[in-house]
């Protein structure tokens, strides 16, 4: 089973996470240890939202009354990353923690190359043809 684009993602992200912290050990010690902090916060945080609006989406789907409880807990997840940063911040240094975004943007960008690389669907062997866009022939 091919595993969903978003599962990609975090899986590719967390692959890349020893490259920032490898970037920021040429600043030295204390940036590595603040870039491995930071991109745990970050892989967390993406682990959580991906799970979070999942089930904010799945109860806008169903009309589910479900809904203001998901946003309320969105919400809630927010608040505490924000303070974690800003915790985490005040001990390590801010340049190493902005560091530990990198994970984030080399999984995506890592992902967007394996997705690329992918052989298309056949759409045609699960029934749902491919329409390309109107023809302007009018022959």
């Amino acid at each position: 089973m091919t595993p969903k684009p978003e599962q990609l993602v975090l899986r590719n992200c967390a692959l890349c996470w020893p490259a920032g912290v490898a970037v920021a050990s040429f600043w030295g010690m204390s940036y590595a240890i603040a870039a491995g902090v930071g991109g745990a916060l970050v892989i967390g945080n993406l682990w959580l939202l991906s799970r979070l609006s999942g089930k904010l989406v799945e109860g806008f789907a169903n009309e589910d009354a479900s809904i203001g409880l998901w946003i309320a807990v969105l919400l809630v997840k927010f608040i505490v990353f924000l303070g974690l940063f800003l915790a985490v911040g005040a001990s390590l240094p801010l340049f190493g923690l902005a560091l530990g975004f990198v994970p984030l943007m080399l999984g995506i960008l890592a992902t967007g190359i394996e997705l690329a690389l992918r052989e298309p669907p056949d759409f045609d062997a699960v029934g749902g043809g491919v329409t390309g866009p109107p023809s302007t022939d009018e022959a």
